[in-house]
């Protein structure tokens, strides 16, 4: 009775994967299909890694940024402790 449950189970995770694809206009029996598939997950991977890549620059830009204005703004203020002319 398993063998009958399992058959049925697996043959109705078939038909539900074939109709989602059959939806998203994708025959999944054709292999030419299943390879612009393949390669259009592939490049959707690698424009979000690029992305989060971009995302990450300008991450670090900004703290460099911020970090590089504390500094001068720490020296400008050491500079006149000390009473040396401030300006450039």
């Amino acid at each position: 009775m398993t063998d009958d449950t399992d058959l049925i189970a697996q043959k109705a995770a078939r038909q539900a994967v074939e109709e989602i694809f059959g939806v998203l206009g994708v025959d999944i029996h054709d292999p030419a299909e299943r390879s612009k598939l393949i390669a259009d997950f592939a490049y959707l991977r690698k424009s979000r890694e690029g992305s989060e890549e971009v995302v990450r620059i300008i991450r670090r830009t900004a703290i460099g940024i911020a970090v590089s204005a504390a500094l001068w703004v720490l020296w400008m203020g050491v500079r006149a402790s000390f009473g040396l002319k401030i300006g450039f």
